[in-house]
């Protein structure tokens, strides 16, 4: 019998789903059936794992759902803390006990996590909220306000800004190196390392001396395999931008490229007045 065919039987069916969240290197892959399951050579370990129905309906945001875990599941204990690094993806596949066939039923991404007891409930989202755009959203305004080191926009070279330098210390949001900096420099940067989860990143917000001021802390065990920052890590800094004009020319030398208006009238010709 075919999978479609399984699907609708209503004496042969013997359906259970399996769950692959995939964060850079696959860390989790878990199924509602009561044992393991083999797909494609990748084992689906069996834990207590459920979720809402997905609705099909005209409104892309009602296909949205909630996937319940065990709040000791890796995916829950990475979302609790902070976010991640990079988007965890999450594909639902419906698999048939019987021919061992299976399908895609669900593709999206998870967005947060929620203690719920002994459980975490992840609130995930379809992937065809991907289609979603704001038309014309580029104001007319001082500031420039496009992305730092955006290759089609900013076109600030990222590697030609890059310093390298090494890690001495981590205590809460504070990552200290060893070079010394002028303040500030970094702030609004990214403070990035490579690590066997992937590539790691934190946004700076401030900087002085030897001291980083990050965003996010680092994590202080491996759930995401490689992310601790110990002493000695090598480590990546970009500086950051205040998105002015001075910044744009002086810092990185890009004014061909500043998306910003920073000669728009004081005055405004509309406001009522008979002279301007």
């Amino acid at each position: 019998m075919t999978l479609n065919s399984l699907e609708v039987s209503e004496f042969s069916s013997n359906p259970v789903e399996c769950y692959e969240f995939n964060c850079g290197p696959i860390f989790g892959r878990y199924t509602s059936a009561d044992e393991d399951i083999h797909i494609n050579g990748n084992v689906f370990i069996s834990t207590q794992i459920k979720r809402t129905e997905a609705q099909q309906t005209n409104e892309i945001s009602k296909s949205s759902i909630t996937v319940t875990v065990p709040r000791t599941c890796e995916v829950a204990q990475i979302l609790l803390g902070y976010p991640p690094t990079g988007v965890i993806l999450l594909k639902v596949y419906g698999v048939q006990r019987i021919t061992g066939d299976y399908g895609v039923v669900w593709l999206g991404r998870v967005l947060n996590a929620s203690c719920n007891g002994v459980s975490s409930d992840l609130t995930c989202e379809s992937i065809y909220t991907s289609v979603r755009r704001v038309a014309l959203s580029r104001m007319y305004q001082t500031n420039c306000p496009l992305v730092l080191y955006d290759p089609n926009s900013c076109r600030v070279s990222k590697t030609t800004h890059q310093v390298s330098d090494t890690v001495t210390a981590v205590s809460g949001l504070t990552v200290s190196v060893e070079r010394t900096y002028a303040n500030n420099y970094f702030a609004g940067g990214i403070f990035e390392w490579n690590a066997s989860g992937g590539v790691q990143r934190r946004c700076i917000l401030s900087n002085s001396g030897r001291n980083l001021g990050i965003n996010f802390p680092i994590p202080l065990s491996d759930l995401i395999a490689g992310a601790t920052l110990p002493a000695g890590t090598q480590v990546s800094i970009y500086p950051g931008c205040a998105h002015t004009l001075t910044d744009c020319r002086n810092k990185f030398n890009n004014i061909d490229n500043y998306g910003g208006f920073p000669y728009i009238p004081i005055v405004n010709p509309f406001n009522g007045t008979t002279l301007y």
